[in-house]
């Protein structure tokens, strides 16, 4: 089955090469979008605490959350 696909798409890229493109611009992005970045800037006003961030905890041990374990043993 693998084969078969694989072969399949093989000759599609054929197919592909015969098309001329002779007149089309390479493109590398068609949407217009750019990447937006930001500057990676720690706001301090919205930090919790580690009391503040653990407040809500159903349990927890030395400053960190404890919670159930979810590895299975099959």
């Amino acid at each position: 089955m693998l084969a078969a696909t694989f072969a399949e798409t093989l000759q599609v890229v054929e197919e592909l090469k015969k098309v001329d493109v002779s007149g089309v611009e390479p493109t590398f992005q068609v949407t217009g979008l750019e990447n937006v970045m930001r500057e990676d800037v720690v706001d301090v006003d919205r930090m919790f605490s580690q009391d503040e961030a653990l407040t809500n905890a159903t349990a927890s041990h030395n400053g960190y959350f404890v919670v159930p374990q979810i590895i299975n043993q099959d």
